[in-house]
Formats: structure tokens, sequence, C-alpha cells
């Protein structure tokens, strides 16, 4: 492959997000026809740097790379194939950098003549007969920010070639992106793919009410011998559309198809590509690694690997093995293909170091990203921190949620005593500081919301909607740092909470999912816990059970082991029917409801807690895989488009979830480890860490560099699940729940704490 006049320019800054699927169509035979040489040479028009040029460097053809500027006056008659590509971003979303010009549209109506075909992505046909050869007419202004999604355009029977591969209601998901919005030229031209609301995860199980825009048409003009694409498809990986392998069959397909069919089955026969990675993953406490090899290739060599005499073993035509063995240090491993003239290098990287540095390296990351994210409205933490990024574009989730709030600050206290760094645990107790002094917490003794906390940012003075959840949240880091500092402010107002917990406990024993803070008011605690609705769901109560055995831990006082203990017997007589709701699994169910057992058998000795605890466990092991990942299971109700849902659409489907199960999990199976040091839970919580520690996030932007999000695909190894929840959904960054609950079972941990030990 020859490249020539190759510019590159820094990519566009990147424009609002969306999620979006795209659906299987009916597939049309083209029959195209073109003329046969030799050489099978291609043009890429572009501006901006392009993965088109690599991605057609898999196949034998002569790519030349050229401006726009150059493009102007090349006669492009010698050419098999012609790629328009512009780039999209919000900038030229408004002021299109590239039009296409009558005297585009002559040079392409050339090529077809000659047997040719094109390409055009991003690029804005004004003309009228622009638009006819593209078979897309631009609509004004700009599509609305939203969750949309790609579907089959039109009802035309279709046998096209690029869809082949594809089941039929196959989708692919689109994020942090813009495209162009429009509508097909005429009913004649074929929408292969639309963007349109609608959810799932590899297929299709949700579609909503809402505007569909076409963004890849084959138009009718050409004959099957040109596509235009209204979304930047071929830069997928740059702007990180799930699933990503997915996509690159998808691309693959859409850059051939403007090839006759006897070249494109000649070019895919002959195709040099594959993905290399280690397992395990990025790290490996022991040394022992196996490099995986997948593709198309005839030979491979490897570098990077000291005084290394292994041989690659080829268990299929596709995929071949290494076993190595390394000492401790970074690695960065390359694999060069070989196909015939034709190689192509691709490369990995692996550390190995002890466990213990390793988490500890993985904090590091998380606290530089809690510094650099944006998420501290002062670099001190004397204003509070926001929750988190959302799913859909990564836009800052402007707002202050308390329990985020509090947990922040335990992080941050926690991360400061264990490096040694008092600035960490300033910032940590002037999050805190932050929550008490502009009244996130109702301190009014004369009032029923005595003790109780604001969700978040609200304009009333007392809390108008009071979570269990939430509150206990407030009341665990408050607990918390008093068994730390011994100041007794952090004491009180944990009490407070605990306190109203018990006041308001229903007489089954079972606690409330929630309380709206006027009907608390105007009634009082004690009609509150006889008229309100008790929760059989550990996910909104189990964390109050904790609280309530904390306060007992501290103080000693017969009445918080009297209510813990009537909750989780409640529970208990229940299990395994917990009550399902919205984005709830089992699995977020039962590492929630794990530890509050083991609890009351670490304080009352009765057996029965421990066959309870163990019966729990024994679940959550059974589903825990291999590499250590906690997948999600036991999702009873399919959610429609933009509510919040599940991760997963359907059992089997190997995701989990670091906003409601395995962040969870991991403060939970290190306490039990902890508090009981039960073999089974001590194995599950290091599996659990390795595999977390494995899928942070690394990048160079600086909200996501360091954090975990919500989904990650273990068997893809990406970021990926159902894409329903518009706000957390599987790409959300949350600065509570996610990265600081995960963080503070690391750290304790590393300094071996338990909290149910510390009191002073």
């Amino acid at each position: 492959m020859s490249y020539q006049n190759l510019r590159t320019a820094p990519y566009g800054a990147v424009p609002f997000l969306l999620t979006a699927l795209m659906v299987l169509s009916v597939v049309l035979d083209s029959g195209l026809s073109s003329q046969q040489s030799d050489e099978t040479q291609v043009l890429v028009v572009t501006d901006t740097v392009s993965e088109v040029p690599e991605f057609l460097g898999r196949f034998d053809l002569t790519v030349e790379v050229v401006s726009w500027e150059e493009f102007e006056t090349l006669s492009i008659r010698p050419y098999n194939a012609v790629y328009l590509l512009a780039d999209i971003d919000a900038e030229t979303l408004a002021n299109p950098d590239h039009y296409l010009e009558r005297t585009h549209i002559n040079q392409l109506m050339e090529i077809i003549k000659a047997g040719g075909g094109f390409y055009i992505e991003g690029v804005t046909p004004r003309a009228v007969p622009a638009q006819k050869l593209t078979g897309f007419i631009r609509t004004p202004g700009l599509p609305s920010v939203g969750i949309l999604k790609v579907v089959a355009g039109q009802e035309q029977p279709t046998g096209h070639w690029i869809l082949e591969p594809f089941h039929e209601d196959a989708m692919w998901q689109v994020k942090r992106t813009g495209y162009l919005s429009g509508k097909v030229s005429s009913s004649a031209d074929h929408v292969i793919l639309d963007l349109a609301p609608a959810a799932g995860t590899d297929r299709v199980y949700s579609w909503s009410e809402g505007e569909r825009f076409p963004v890849l048409i084959q138009p009718a003009i050409v004959q099957g011998r040109g596509f235009y694409s209204a979304l930047p498809l071929t830069r997928f990986r740059e702007k990180g559309f799930p699933p990503q392998e997915a996509w690159e069959r998808l691309v693959e397909r859409v850059l051939l198809a403007p090839f006759p069919d006897k070249i494109r089955d000649e070019l895919l026969e002959e195709k040099l590509a594959f993905r290399i990675w280690t397992e395990p993953r990025r790290w490996s406490p022991s040394g022992e690694i196996e490099i995986h090899v997948k593709g198309d290739f005839d030979s491979l060599e490897i570098n990077g690997l000291p005084d290394n005499k292994a041989q690659w073993q080829r268990p299929s035509e596709d995929i071949a093995t290494m076993q190595v063995r390394l000492s401790p240090g970074e690695y960065r491993i390359q694999v060069q293909g070989r196909r015939g003239s034709r190689s192509v290098t691709r490369e990995t990287s692996v550390t190995i170091e002890p466990r213990r540095e390793w988490y500890r390296s993985a904090l590091d990351r998380t606290m530089q990203w809690f510094r650099e994210s944006g998420l501290l409205l002062e670099p001190d933490g004397s204003r509070g921190i926001l929750e988190g990024f959302d799913s859909i574009n990564l836009n800052l989730q402007d707002w202050i949620r308390t329990d985020c709030t509090a947990q922040a600050g335990l992080t941050f206290y926690l991360y400061g005593r264990l490096v040694g760094e008092p600035e960490w645990e300033e910032k940590g107790e002037n999050l805190l500081q932050f929550l008490m002094r502009e009244g996130y917490q109702d301190m009014d003794q004369t009032r029923p919301t005595f003790g109780f906390w604001k969700w978040g940012e609200d304009l009333t003075e007392h809390p108008s909607v009071i979570y269990t959840e939430d509150n206990s949240w407030a009341a665990y880091a408050m607990l918390r740092m008093y068994q730390l500092t011994g100041k007794a402010d952090y004491l009180n107002r944990g009490l407070a909470t605990v306190n109203g917990f018990l006041e308001t406990q229903t007489p089954s024993g079972l606690r409330l999912r929630r309380m709206e803070g006027d009907l608390l008011l105007k009634n009082g605690r004690d009609w509150y816990a006889k008229h309100g609705q008790p929760s059989i769901d550990p996910h909104y109560v189990s964390n109050g059970d904790i609280a309530v055995l904390l306060a007992y831990e501290i103080t000693g006082d017969q009445k918080y082991l009297d209510s813990a203990r009537r909750s989780i017997d409640a529970l208990i007589e229940v299990f395994p029917n917990f009550e399902t709701r919205t984005a709830l699994t089992r699995a977020t169910q039962y590492v929630r409801f794990v530890s509050s057992p083991a609890l009351l058998y670490r304080y009352t000795g009765e057996d029965r807690y421990l066959e309870v605890m163990n019966e729990v466990l024994g679940e959550i092991r059974k589903r825990q895989v291999r590499n250590g990942a906690i997948p999600e299971w036991g999702t009873f109700r399919p959610e429609n488009f933009g509510d919040e849902g599940p991760v997963i659409t359907r059992e089997g489907e190997p995701i989990s979830d670091q906003l409601y199960t395995t962040n969870f999990a991991m403060l939970n199976l290190q306490l039990i480890c902890s508090v009981l040091g039960t073999q089974e839970a001590c194995d599950s919580f290091q599996g659990l860490a390795d595999y977390l520690s494995r899928i942070q996030l690394e990048s160079t932007d600086r909200k996501t560099n360091g954090a975990w999000n919500r989904a990650f695909d273990l068997k893809r190894w990406e970021p990926f699940g159902n894409n329903s929840d518009p706000y957390w959904g599987p790409y959300a960054i949350e600065s509570g729940w996610t990265n600081t609950l995960i963080s503070i079972a690391l750290m304790d941990y590393l300094e071996e704490r338990n909290p149910f030990s510390e009191s002073p």
C-alpha cells in the first residue's frame, strides 16, 4: 500500500453526544460491474486524521491520500473507488467545511461511468444535482440532543451486501458525536441505516416515538455504485462507538461496498487484519500471561519480550496464542502479521507487579481523576462535588447530591491517611463541612424531618424527598469519620439520621424506601411508620441496616442492634423473592444484602445468620466468572427507551454494572472478609478487585481517565451495555456510588481496616 500527499490535522472538538443504535435493513443486490485491472487503486480525500487508509490497508489495494484542495484539480478517472471524508463536529454542523459542488459531481459521475464507485461521509450536498447524487437533503438546524437510533429506514426490499453478515435486528450504538440531519432526496433512494430512537444491547428490544434521520444511503441514481453517510461511521474508534468489534465489521463492509462483487470477494479473501491482547488483561501479579492474536494472517512475528523462546500455538486458523512468563516490569508487546507481501503491526501492553502495588496505582489514578475531571466546584472541596457525567454526551450532571458528596468526603480523607498527604484529608473534611454548613441536613429538633438529609440541592428548608438508601450514606460517612477523627459533630449528625430510621421503622420491621418531606412534617414519624410503604428490596434499605449496625458498633446501644435485627429478619422472611424495580436486577439485590447477615452473626453468634450469608455468598460466587467479574443476572422488567433500566436486556449477557452491583459487591465482600475472615468472601473480593482494576478507564480525556463507568462488557472487553437510560446509562460516570465505593473498598483492603472494630 502506498501513501502519497498525506496531510494530517488535529481532530475537531467532539460535539454533543448521542447514544444510538443501527439496525439491520432488508438487503438489495446492487449488481455492480467494473473494469478489471492488475492494480486496484483508491483515492481518499480528507483534511483530518482518518483511519480509512488503515482500514483499506487491510486489503490488496493501492491507496492515495490527498487533501480537499488537491482533489479540486485531480483527475479521478484512474481510481476504482473514491472516498470523500469531511469532519463532523460541533463547528462543522453549523458551518460545514465541505460542500459537494458541481465540479465534484462531474468527477464522481466520471468514475461511475468508468465502472467505479464512491463513499461520501459528512459532506453537505448543496446543489440539487448533489442531492440527487447522494440521495440526501440536509434539513435546517441541528437535530435535537438525546439518545437517538438508527433503523432500517424504508420498507423497500434490498439485498445489500453491507448488511449481509448481520442478524435482522442487529444494532450499533453511537455516542459523543454529531451528524447531519436530513431526509432522503426521493422515495427511490434506499436508506440502509437510520438514526432513530431505540434501546438494547446487541439487538433492539424497545422503540420510542421520535423523528428518524437517514445516516447511510444508497442513492438510486448511481444504481448501487455509491453510498452517502451523514454520520461519521469511519471515526467509530476515535469517538468510542460501542461495541467496537461490531462497528469494525460494519465499516469494513461500508468501505468495500463501492467495489464490484468479484473484487470485493477477492479483497476479503486476502484481508490482513487481527487483534492482539493478553490474558490476564493489562496486569498480572504472577507474570504468567498468554498472548492472544485473532484475525486474518499467514504468519506472525513478536517483539517486545526479553529472550523469548516461546512458540505460537494455533488452535484454529484465525487464532494464535503464546504462553510466556515475565519478570516484574512494564512491557509493550508488538506483533507483526504477514500475508503475502503485506504486513501490519499491532501492539498491546501489560504490567507485571504485586497486587497491592497495582491496587495502589489504581487508587492514584482515580484520585487524579477526581482532581482533574472538573467535578470539584473548588479544588479544596469547599463548595461540594457534582454528581458525575451523563451517559449520552458525558456532560456534567450539574447538581450536588448529598450521598455523592458524603461518599467523596470519606474517600478523600481515607486517601489522605493512606498516602500521608494532609491536603486530601482537608479536602475530605471540607466536602462534609460544606454539607453541614449549607443545610443539607435538617438540624431543627422541632421538626419530624430532623436528622434527615436532602437528596441534593433543594430550595426548601427541610428535605423534600427522603430515601433510606441515600440518607444512609450520609450517616455511614459521618459515623466512619467519627471513628477516624473522634470529632463529636460527626457522631451527633450520624446518630441523628440513624435515630430517624429507628423512629420511622414499620411494625413489620421493614424500613421505608422513601418518605415525602411534606407528609412527614404534617403527620409525624409515628404516622409514617404505620402508613408508609415498607420496602422488601435490599437495594433501598440494606445500607440503612449497615448504618444502624455501625451506630451499634460505636455506641453499644442495644436499640440499634434490635432495630437492625428486626429489619434483617423481615428481609430474610421474603428472601430470595425481593421486590424488583426499574434498574434493579437480582445481582444488585444479592450483593447489597450479603453483608448485613454477616454482621448480625458477628454480634449475635446465631448460626442462622451465617447460613443466610453463606447462601447469598454462594449464589454470588456461582455467578462470578474466572476473571473475577460479576455479570448482571435476573433482569425481570424490560424497560422502554428513555427510562431508567438495567445494563442488560436478557439473561446471559456478559456485562457488569459498576453503578448498582460490582461497587457494592466490592465494599461488602471486603467487609465480610475483614469481619469474619471467610475465605470465600476474601477470594471473591480479590478476584473482583483484580477485574475492576483492569477495566479502569484509560484515555486522554480528563472526564474519563482514571474513572470507572457504569457498564463493561467482559467478553468484548470494552464499556458497553443497554442504552435505554439517558442519564445513568452504560457510559455514565458517577462521582459517588461508583468511583468512591470502589476506592473505599480498595483502601480498606490495603490498610486491613475494619470499620466494625474501629471505635475510638
